[in-house]
């Protein structure tokens, strides 16, 4: 069974694009990737991803758009991440769960080794704002 993950590719008034580090002792830690968490049973993509968002930034957003669903498999397990294009209308917060974020220009996301999965929502976010 996939697990079903919120992610989003978020944008402030600038055009940039906010990305958060995996923290230590977790999978994947030292990684970048675009923020947000997994759906809560009966939890629409949407909602978890407001509330992840929240929760883990303080962050409020304004949904843009769905980019999309991206399955991707790792060793350990399968998910289905759920991608929206979201602007951001406050200024995020560190928390325990997200220590090290930044806002980066669009062309500088490809410095930085992104998670496996958040890869293909990238490319896609990249096309589609061509």
């Amino acid at each position: 069974m996939r697990t079903q993950v919120a992610g989003a590719i978020i944008e402030d008034g600038e055009g940039r694009i906010l990305l958060a580090q995996r923290p230590r002792g977790k999978r994947l830690e030292g990684l970048w990737e675009f923020p947000g968490g997994k759906l809560e049973p009966g939890e629409t993509a949407e909602a978890a991803l407001r509330r992840e968002l929240k929760e883990e930034l303080d962050l409020d957003i304004r949904l843009e758009r769905k980019l999309g669903a991206f399955d991707f498999d790792y060793p350990w397990g399968q998910i289905t991440l759920h991608v929206f294009i979201v602007k951001a209308e406050s200024e995020p917060r560190p928390s325990a769960d997200v220590e090290v974020f930044r806002w980066v220009e669009r062309a500088e996301v490809g410095s930085f080794e992104l998670s496996p999965a958040d890869r293909d929502p990238w490319s896609c976010y990249l096309q589609f704002k061509a």
